[in-house]
């Protein structure tokens, strides 16, 4: 299968639930998938065209109340067949791309400060992520017992073993500093 913009699949898992509009899949990404993923609405919005116009999704405008009507899309067969076909297909490498990291490897320019100074609150985060982490497990057993419970548990199980990775590479960088005087 051909690499795609992954926000496509991206916005085809969320209609895969329930048909949204385009602010209501950013809310159901961002509250479910932020961890690991995130969208923002200048990607959406064109992406959400693009997906209408290959007849994966379709768009409706609907009236609510007093609201302005606003476009819902739903996923066609078509859309459910390609959201298929990639959830198959074997992804993607992972990013590499981290600003911490490339700003240690030049770091000699800083002084040990600045480089300690960074390490720490780069545990702080990934301590902050690991209670964020905790609340999001506790929030999925109870509420979602089901298979896809399941799978968000695998996935929320990455992010904990990376945070505590992190913390663990922040530590031994914070030791070295110390020896490092």
């Amino acid at each position: 299968m051909a690499r795609h913009n992954t926000t496509r699949f991206a916005v085809l898992g969320a209609l895969a639930w329930q048909p949204m509009s385009g602010y209501d899949i950013k809310k159901a990404l961002d509250r479910s998938v932020s961890h690991f993923w995130s969208e923002n609405f200048g990607h959406l919005y064109p992406v959400l065209r693009q997906l209408a116009a290959e007849g994966l999704v379709t768009q409706k405008r609907e009236q609510s109340g007093r609201r302005p009507a606003k476009s819902v899309y739903r996923l066609t067969d078509r859309g459910e067949d390609e959201l298929g076909r990639w959830l198959a297909s074997e992804p993607g490498a992972a990013p590499r791309r981290n600003e911490l990291l490339l700003q240690l490897f030049f770091g000699r320019r800083l002084d040990k400060t600045t480089l300690r100074d960074k390490i720490r609150r780069e545990r702080e985060r990934q301590v902050g992520a690991q209670a964020t982490l905790a609340a999001v497990r506790d929030e999925i057993k109870k509420a979602h017992a089901g298979p896809d419970g399941a799978l968000w548990l695998l996935t929320l199980r990455y992010g904990e073993l990376m945070s505590e990775a992190a913390v663990k590479w922040c530590d031994e960088c914070e030791r070295w500093a110390a020896r490092a005087r």
